[in-house]
């Protein structure tokens, strides 16, 4: 899903060391809706409970902590977060519209000690003057090696969903963690659905689970997700209906379970235009574009942690989705024609992307048909073998 992971590779050829990665969150999800005075969830308290984001870095498929990062920093909307001393609380940012918006930490994951950035206050909306549109976290370093040192940098969207006053407002909430790291791990999910722009008034609602590219069947809420449930990702979808006529949608929602625990995985790169593949510096399944431009969307299965060992067979077909949450089903020129309520988009061509001459996926986003999908356009991608 374009904005759900992104993911970063660079090869020194000198020193033949390769980099990999993911930037991953716990505590719930990077999305926030937003009304007159109102924000859901509410970041400004119970702070401890806010997400965390955290880079996973590999190098040559083994997990590195901070003492082998250099120069590195955290990013909002292109802009570098300063932290200091910000209302008597250390490490807290600092600077402009971003006081008191984050505060850095460390977290560890596989017994490596890792930065970590919280998101310590609201950002939607009137928190950040009029913010509206998606924002984006950045964080970007070096991996330093015995005689130089390696660039990266990696991205994730922050979403944000305006609470107006007559509509309703579906979100799926983590109850303990975003990421599925050993075999006997799972994560719960609960749907919440809200009517304006006030979070006490909740709605009567049924949940309807679907997962995109499994044949699971989930009812009630919460629902818990198992690591045998998960391939790398899991895309879940609710739709909220009417409890009395299941026929009508208040709302849908669509969150991402991360599975890092399997032997595999999916990555992916972007190319906008006549422009480098992102591979050259980062792997992402994230782009913006301007008007008049068009970006490539590569996809591929390789060994967990190493991109470059693409592993070939495997089949990728997608489902596109408009601002709004629904569905986009048209023809798209330069695509294969719908088949089986996907768009099938696997080629073993030789083209610019790691997987060239492999089974990969590849299709061409151009900026005229987000603007058909409302403004920004989100895909589920699925893979199989």
């Amino acid at each position: 899903m374009s904005s759900v992971s992104s993911r970063f590779s660079v090869v020194n050829i000198k020193d033949g060391v390769t980099i990999s990665g993911t930037l991953r969150n716990l505590n719930g999800s990077l999305t926030q809706s937003y009304g007159t005075g109102v924000w859901i969830p509410d970041w400004s308290t119970n702070k401890s409970g806010n997400p965390i984001i955290y880079p996973d870095i590999y190098r040559d498929g083994t997990r590195i902590g901070q003492e082998s990062l250099g120069n590195w920093s955290w990013q909002y909307n292109g802009t570098t977060i300063v932290f200091g001393t910000y209302k008597g609380e250390s490490d807290v940012s600092t600077n402009g519209a971003l006081a008191g918006k984050f505060k850095r930490s460390t977290h560890t994951v596989g017994g490596k000690v890792i930065p970590s950035l919280i998101i310590y206050d609201n950002l939607g909306g009137s928190a950040m003057g009029n913010n509206t549109d998606n924002d984006v976290i950045t964080f970007t370093g070096s991996v330093l090696l015995s005689s130089s040192s390696m660039s990266f940098n990696m991205s994730r969207p922050i979403r944000f969903t305006e609470l107006k006053g007559a509509g309703f407002t579906g979100m799926i909430q983590f109850g303990n963690n975003t990421v599925i790291d050993s075999e006997n791990q799972s994560v719960q999910l609960t749907a919440r659905l809200y009517n304006g722009s006030d979070e006490g008034t909740t709605v009567g609602f049924t949940p309807r689970w679907t997962f995109e590219g499994k044949e699971l069947s989930k009812t009630g809420n919460p629902i818990t997700i198992t690591a045998d449930e998960v391939d790398d990702k899991l895309y879940v979808r609710c739709d909220f209906l009417n409890s009395e006529d299941l026929t009508e949608v208040y709302a849908t929602a669509i969150e991402v379970v991360d599975d890092v625990s399997d032997d595999y995985e999916v990555f992916f790169a972007t190319k906008v235009d006549n422009g480098d593949v992102s591979g050259s510096d980062s792997l992402s399944s994230y782009a913006e574009l301007r008007a008049g431009q068009v970006v490539t969307l590569f996809a591929w299965a390789a060994n967990a942690n190493d991109p470059d060992s693409v592993i070939d067979g495997w089949q990728f077909k997608c489902k596109l989705y408009k601002t709004d949450g629904s569905e986009y089903t048209a023809s798209i020129p330069n695509w294969n024609a719908r088949s089986g309520g996907y768009y099938n988009q696997t080629t073993n061509a030789e083209d610019s992307s790691k997987a060239s001459g492999s089974n990969h996926f590849s299709a061409p986003i151009s900026f005229d048909l987000v603007e058909l999908c409302g403004g920004q356009l989100d895909g589920i991608l699925v893979a199989t073998n």
